[in-house]
């Protein structure tokens, strides 16, 4: 049987016995908690697959290389880095297409133009949960629903489908639980700061605890600087791919970049490969 490493898994890990699925604060049971700023807690050549998904661009440049060299180490020779991230470009020219449409007059690309413009930046400069994203999915009056799907996928969808339908997620008892666990750390927090601090003062720290918990984007790559990164930290055969395309074994039965209906989970991603060499 391989032996498979899901990194930063949040929600979307594989339950496949092949797989460790890893994450700093897990959700539901089978997620091994670490912090992968302390480095990937198993010894050189393990596995024959490390995969991570959104996890690079929430790091710094030196951390992200720090991470990268971590999955080199843990790869067997011969292994497959497999890496998911916001594409900078794909984002760029969306956003110069919208403009030069909105520029000549063309107001059915209003929704696009301005949906793609946070994508942009909002996920970087935000100061609270969901940043201004989450504001214009709560309050926009004319979404552009589908364009958004095309961008954010499975997130997506399941913040614009029914309500009932959102409800019959949150029945699972592990998702239950978390959101109980948050709500209580909120408040315990909330009353500690309030006696203690100033309004300034619980406003900085607020947002000071908010942009280092992980949610914010720190850098950005596109198909050449995630392709150097893996380059220069000795990967070779390093090729871009799909959602549903790699060169893991039996890859399409995981179902961590599209669901078994085949809809992709993050579709603006970009997606690399690289081997390390035996």
């Amino acid at each position: 049987m391989p032996k498979l490493l899901n990194l930063g898994c949040g929600s979307r890990l594989c339950h496949d016995p092949s797989w460790t699925n890893i994450d700093f604060t897990p959700f539901c049971p089978g997620v091994m908690a670490h912090d992968l700023l302390q480095g990937i807690p198993f010894p050189n050549d393990m596995f024959d697959a490390v995969y991570h998904s959104h996890l690079l661009e929430h790091l710094t440049r030196k951390e992200g290389t720090q991470l990268v060299q971590e999955c080199f180490r843990v790869l067997r020779p011969g292994g497959i880095l497999r890496v998911a991230v916001p594409d900078l470009e794909g984002i760029c020219r969306l956003y110069l297409d919208a403009l030069e449409a909105v520029r000549t007059g063309n107001t059915a690309s209003g929704g696009k133009y301005e949906w793609i413009k946070l994508e942009l930046y909002d996920q970087a400069v935000r100061t609270k949960r969901g940043g201004e994203m989450a504001e214009y999915l709560r309050h926009s009056g004319s979404l552009d629903k589908e364009f958004i799907i095309s961008r954010i996928g499975t997130v997506g969808r399941e913040i614009l489908e029914p309500i009932e339908k959102k409800e019959k997620i949150l029945t699972h008892a592990w998702k239950r639980r978390a959101v109980l666990i948050r709500w209580l750390f909120g408040r315990v927090h909330e009353l500690l700061i309030s006696t203690m601090l100033t309004q300034r003062q619980r406003r900085a720290l607020n947002i000071g605890l908010f942009r280092i918990s992980g949610e914010i984007h720190q850098v950005m790559y596109d198909n050449y600087s995630l392709r150097l990164l893996l380059c220069n930290l000795g990967f070779t055969e390093i090729g871009q791919c799909s959602a549903t395309e790699s060169r893991i074994p039996n890859w399409g039965e995981y179902f961590l970049d599209a669901d078994p209906d085949g809809f992709e989970h993050a579709p603006a991603s970009l997606y690399m490969e690289g081997i390390k060499p035996r």
